[in-house]
């Protein structure tokens, strides 16, 4: 099976993480990486897709949607891509050298996506996911978020280092603002911002088909 396809979405199907492809002649069902509908960021009806090959035995589908991929306008869709790019890119010295860990639980109440046994710095990686050059953050209500960022200020009282890697999967965003109506999560995350939460910012460029990440120098989050 090839690595990469290019196929044209359809849809996506009532059962979470399914989507269906054209892939030439046939349509196929395929594997979304997102727990809530695409739909709700961005417009992909009859659009050419990006898909990878699933590895692996007795998979119910044989490629993940992967990005849109447009003449002019590429944009990484697969959200579980987003920390394995960060671990290869950024970490993977340190998570060879079992410095940083992966999904470790920092207590009993929070699991984070990177964790520096050296420094105790806890690295959360979270995606932006647009087709506008302007975006909401968060983008939708999130109790996870909310959540981990009551767990975050504890952590950073205690002496911990915590930091945002926030993965801007349309390389063409020129700004993000933070989302007013979720008054909880903005207060929360000023609070952290406060108490010395860093936040690091990148886009996906491409190399033929591997994205690549590519910090962002100045862009904040307004």
């Amino acid at each position: 099976m090839e690595e990469y396809k290019l196929g044209i979405f359809k849809e996506e199907c009532r059962n979470r993480f399914l989507c269906k492809i054209q892939i030439e002649e046939d349509i196929e069902e395929c594997y979304l990486s997102s727990s809530c509908k695409l739909g709700h960021f961005i417009d992909l009806k009859d659009k050419r897709v990006l898909l990878k090959s699933n590895k692996g035995k007795k998979l119910r589908t044989s490629y993940t949607l992967q990005a849109l991929w447009e003449k002019n306008k590429k944009i990484l869709l697969n959200l579980n891509y987003i920390n394995d790019l960060v671990a290869d890119e950024l970490y993977r010295d340190k998570i060879e050298k079992n410095i940083i860990k992966r999904e470790h639980w920092v207590n009993e109440k929070i699991k984070t996506d990177f964790y520096n046994d050296l420094t105790k710095e806890v690295v959360e990686v979270k995606g932006i996911l647009t087709e506008k050059s302007s975006a909401l953050f968060p983008s939708i209500k999130t109790e996870r978020a909310v959540n981990q960022l009551k767990e975050y200020k504890k952590l950073l009282k205690k002496g911990y280092k915590i930091k945002y890697i926030i993965v801007l999967m349309n390389d063409k965003i020129e700004k993000l603002y933070l989302n007013n109506d979720e008054k909880e999560f903005c207060k929360l995350f000023k609070a952290c911002k406060k108490l010395g939460m860093s936040c690091e910012f990148y886009g996906v460029k491409w190399n033929k088909y591997t994205p690549i990440l590519l910090k962002k120098e100045g862009f904040i989050i307004e």
